[in-house]
């Protein structure tokens, strides 16, 4: 498996289970709309590990 490249992507739940499905009064809050900007900081402050090439 180490010699299969793969790519690492976040979704919805790397933000937290349901996010997106609640209602527009939720979404629209300032505390709703904070939570994005600090997952996405935090989901690119630890990058996928990468192989060196040594088996």
């Amino acid at each position: 498996m180490a010699s299969i490249p793969s790519i690492a992507m976040w979704d919805d739940h790397d933000i937290f289970d349901g996010w997106g499905s609640y209602d527009e009064e939720r979404q629209n809050c300032p505390v709703y709309q904070g939570i994005y900007p600090i997952a996405r900081r935090q989901d690119r402050s630890f990058p996928p590990a990468a192989s060196s090439g040594a088996a």
